[in-house]
């Protein structure tokens, strides 16, 4: 019988009939608690507090569909990171050796990112040198932010 159950029916027995308003009070508290207990849960396998409270409210306490959907987040996100800076590199390659160098300086800087490029570069090579060859208009980007970007470089130049 879970909690929510056994305090249910202690609520009832105490109260006599009790009201629909005290029998709801102490279902929203039972779960309550048992969702930080989920919660502790997922703190324990290192997962942060704030995505943990979303994905057990999405997945409806349930600890296991949660850890996937917080594992799916996670690899998606760095998989991102690692094509934002193929594209980076792939921009500040076609420049001048002193913006390329700069460019470099920073990726390398950005823990994230140089977590996303080894992670996409180990996973697959191939893929890295086809974002690092590909075309500008080909790659997700908006057409005035690689024209910002371009400005910039020649600014510095």
């Amino acid at each position: 019988m879970s909690q929510i159950e056994k305090n249910h029916l202690k609520s009832t027995a105490e109260a006599g009939a009790g009201s629909p308003g005290e029998a709801s009070s102490v279902a929203v508290a039972a779960d309550a608690t048992e969702t930080e207990e989920l919660v502790k849960q997922l703190l324990g396998m290192g997962f942060p507090e704030g995505p943990a409270r979303i994905a057990l409210a999405g997945c409806n306490n349930n600890v296991e569909l949660a850890v996937q959907l917080l594992v799916a987040g996670e690899d998606s996100r760095k998989q991102r990171r690692g094509h934002q800076g193929l594209r980076q590199l792939r921009r500040s390659l076609l420049g001048s050796p002193f913006s390329t160098n700069k460019a470099i300086e920073e990726m390398m800087r950005n823990s994230y990112t140089v977590q996303g490029l080894t992670d996409s570069v180990g996973k697959s090579g191939v893929e890295a040198m086809q974002l690092l060859l590909a075309d500008e208009d080909l790659s997700s980007e908006s057409p005035s932010s690689a024209e910002s970007s371009s400005a910039s470089d020649s600014a510095e130049n």
